[in-house]
């Protein structure tokens, strides 16, 4: 994949509020890749547009589950678990359009937020703020799960 997170800073306690899914063992993930709960204690990689793509059923396909914290090598034959870290500041990566400092943000496809919308907020899409403008498929630092 590409486009994945870049860790700025580690917040919480522990660094970073890691969560544990259980993930397909069979799929190949990079660390820092943007993660979307796919059922009961599980995650999966975002698609190139998961609202068409059917990774959940109905409105929920855009349910943040974290940062991938390590990675997962395709060659794992078993259902492993991995930490998304929920907390801290990243580098992520725009899609189509710019954005200012202090929008909030949500995900938009493989690897990379947009603006949230206010849709976005009703059904807890938003991940976050962003602490910089930043054009079109730039990179900004993201505060995410920061209170």
């Amino acid at each position: 994949m590409a486009n994945e997170a870049v860790v700025v800073e580690l917040t919480g306690y522990p660094q970073g509020r890691p969560l544990r899914y259980n993930i397909s063992g069979q799929t190949a993930i990079e660390k820092g890749t943007l993660m979307i709960i796919s059922g009961a204690g599980t995650a999966r990689h975002v698609e190139s547009n998961p609202a068409t793509t059917g990774v959940t059923s109905g409105a929920d396909t855009m349910n943040f589950a974290g940062i991938a914290s390590v990675e997962n090598d395709s060659d794992d034959t078993a259902t492993t678990g991995m930490g998304c870290w929920t907390e801290g500041v990243f580098d992520l990566t725009l899609g189509g359009q710019g954005i200012s400092g202090g929008r909030a943000v949500c995900l938009s496809g493989s690897n990379t937020i947009r603006p949230a919308v206010a849709g976005d907020w009703i059904s807890g899409h938003v991940i976050g703020r962003i602490l910089e403008s930043v054009a079109a498929s730039g990179v900004g630092n993201v505060a995410i799960g920061m209170r």
